[in-house]
């Protein structure tokens, strides 16, 4: 797990066969786990 921003922490797992499941877990009392599915952050471009 690696923080990308104050709070916001992104968790990558890689696959062998599969491309990489992201999950980010947003920080604080009221926080959040968002699942972004599957890809990369060049896909998203």
């Amino acid at each position: 797990m690696k923080e990308v921003y104050q709070g916001i922490f992104l968790i990558e797992e890689k696959g062998r066969f599969s491309p990489s499941d992201n999950i980010y877990v947003l920080a604080g009392s009221d926080g959040l786990i968002y699942d972004a599915g599957y890809g990369s952050k060049k896909a998203l471009r």
